[in-house]
């Protein structure tokens, strides 16, 4: 028996976009429109311990974006993470990952420009942990 072309057609394109939607993760960022790429940006992202230490030192990082570089260990990342949400780093979704529950208090800070814009942001997380879960890795270094 024959189907129906009405049936076919939507079989198909559930199909088709079914295929493309698991391929998407491994192409993040070629499907990367050009709208949101990331303009020439440089940053500054510092982490401060409340209280400083052997084990809790300020540590700090460059970032460059337009291309990625600098000394951030997954700047391609923190990049493209950026560009998604034009440097905002309010917008930040943070990671799908569980957040250790230890004291150990910082403030992150970012500092530079991205594109023409100035950015002076920071904020406050429980722990180093938890500032790498809530920036979806921005500030995990």
């Amino acid at each position: 028996m024959r189907r129906p072309r009405r049936l076919v057609l939507p079989v198909l394109a559930t199909t088709a976009f079914a295929a493309t939607a698991f391929a998407v993760p491994a192409t993040a960022a070629a499907a990367v429109p050009a709208a949101t790429a990331a303009p020439e940006a440089s940053l500054t992202l510092t982490i401060v311990p409340d209280e400083l230490s052997e084990t809790q030192p300020v540590t700090t990082v460059t970032l460059e974006c337009g291309p990625a570089g600098g000394s951030h260990p997954a700047a391609a990342d923190a990049c493209r993470l950026l560009a998604a949400v034009d440097g905002d780093f309010t917008k930040i979704e943070p990671a799908h990952a569980a957040c250790p529950e230890y004291y150990a208090p910082v403030t992150v800070v970012a500092t530079g420009n991205w594109g023409d814009r100035g950015i002076a942001v920071s904020a406050r997380y429980t722990n180093r942990d938890c500032a790498a879960v809530g920036t979806d890795g921005v500030f995990a270094f």
